[in-house]
């Protein structure tokens, strides 16, 4: 059989090249939408139903506790949502080819976006999470992106800002795009008033070593290790929000494993293993994940410069897999590592990332210290000003990622992107407004079937382990 060319399958499932439409299929609430909805998430957790299905069910109900986590847990639904298998299959006046299976985030949005510190200490902001990173298409990246925004303007409570954000984020991502294409110079994003309190607090909490204070302690004679407990309360359903356990023995030969891989990848080498916990209670997509600290000494004999990195297990990106021609053929772990690399502002912004492998499984391994702070929402409650911010940001820096990494060819992505957007920017603000209410009224529905879905048919949604 010959090798399906890059560009042919996305030609096939998102209509190269033709305007936007709207997709005729069952409406988001009735019963065959709900059971296709079901269906994807229970493929997307079968690794974690198969092992941890209480984790499931505690990132369940955090899912249908609140719509933006529900987003956050479902990327998986939207990308086969915009592809052949969905409801949001639309086809898009800016897709062609050469942009199909360029590096993309995989799951944009303002929750993944946090602070980062490099060696001289310069701090700036930058895409956080790379889990779903991998080839794609860079338009439905930017869709993925202001369906989020639209959503984050509900969360916030100030929902009539909902198409101000996305016009705000598509004009950045084009700008920058065609900035950075006729020879503008990348530059790291420290500006803006919520911008430089992110980083004045990750500053504040790089300099009390927060996250060493969080999960290690001090010994009478000096020594640091382990902290074992909950570092915060757990959930009003009894889940954990942030606790950290024992290892058994097998867990704790599984990661020494790993660390041995890792030590391999990381471009900073980290001194004698100290300790190791299991950290419960992380994260939304990845909460079943096994996620695990482990204490390092740094270059001197002071425990304060000691070294706390976070192994993470990686599974697939939720974008459907690309043809044969386009595979990276990498462990999940090594390819979320790659993608930051590839993608991320600096080089240096985490010495400490890296992957380890163990059989099948693969993790990410990256440095956790107080200098790494994420965007909450919570935090913008009502404030319309710092969610524009935001949302430029947030376009800016989705533009720079994209043209960060090469295509298929070889050839810088800038270079297929630019020309797609240059001198089009009403036209991509009006197709990306249309399609991220679309988007941000399915969601809303699509959680609140899977919230009535869970109180029917139980806290797995009627999965079986």
């Amino acid at each position: 059989m010959s090798t399906p060319r890059p560009g042919l399958a996305i030609a096939l499932t998102l209509g190269v090249g033709v305007g936007v439409g709207v997709g005729a299929c069952a409406a988001p609430g009735d019963d065959a939408r709900r059971g296709f909805v079901l269906d994807v998430l229970t493929r997307d957790n079968q690794r974690w139903l198969d092992r941890a299905p209480a984790l499931v069910a505690a990132k369940y109900q955090r899912m249908a506790a609140r719509t933006f986590d529900f987003f956050r847990g479902s990327a998986a639904l939207y990308w086969r949502d915009v592809t052949s298998a969905g409801r949001g299959a639309t086809p898009s006046a800016f897709a062609d080819e050469a942009g199909a299976w360029v590096w993309i985030v995989g799951d944009p949005h303002l929750e993944n976006l946090g602070t980062f510190r490099r060696p001289d200490g310069t701090r700036y902001v930058d895409w956080n999470d790379y889990d779903a990173a991998t080839r794609g298409p860079w338009w439905l990246d930017l869709r993925r992106l202001c369906g989020g925004l639209a959503l984050a303007a509900d969360d916030a409570a100030v929902p009539a800002l909902a198409d101000t954000l996305v016009e705000l984020a598509a004009t950045a991502y084009a700008a920058e795009m065609v900035r950075l294409a006729d020879g503008g110079a990348p530059t790291l994003e420290t500006r803006g008033p919520v911008v430089e309190a992110l980083l004045a607090d990750a500053a504040t909490a790089g300099a009390a070593q927060a996250r060493l204070a969080d999960y290690t302690r001090l010994t009478p004679d000096g020594a640091r290790v382990m902290f074992f407990g909950e570092v915060a309360p757990p959930a009003a359903d009894g889940s954990a929000v942030d606790t950290t356990v024992p290892l058994t023995t097998s867990e704790r030969a599984e990661v020494d494993a790993v660390i041995a891989g890792w030590r391999t990848t990381a471009s900073t080498p980290a001194g004698a293993l100290l300790g190791v916990s299991r950290r419960l209670g992380a994260g939304l997509a990845s909460y079943p994940a096994p996620r695990y600290y482990a204490l390092f000494a740094g270059a001197t004999a002071s425990v304060d410069d000691d070294l706390l990195v976070e192994l993470k297990e990686a599974g697939p990106p939720p974008v459907p897999a690309p043809p044969p021609a386009v595979a990276l053929g990498v462990s999940d772990g090594a390819r979320v590592a790659l993608a930051q690399r590839i993608m991320g502002a600096a080089p240096d912004g985490d010495a400490l990332l890296g992957s380890g492998d163990l059989g099948p499984r693969s993790f990410r391994l990256r440095a956790r210290s107080g200098d790494y702070r994420g965007v909450e929402l919570a935090a913008l409650a009502d404030d319309a000003d710092g969610l524009r911010e935001l949302a430029a940001v947030a376009g800016r820096l989705l533009a720079q990622a994209h043209a960060r990494g090469p295509t298929v060819a070889g050839d810088a992505a800038v270079t297929a992107i630019a020309p797609r957007v240059r001198g089009r920017t009403a036209a991509l603000v009006a197709e990306l407004v249309a399609v991220a209410a679309a988007d941000a009224a399915t969601a809303r529905a699509d959680a609140a079937g899977f919230a009535a879905t869970l109180v029917e048919a139980g806290p797995l949604a009627g999965a079986t382990p």
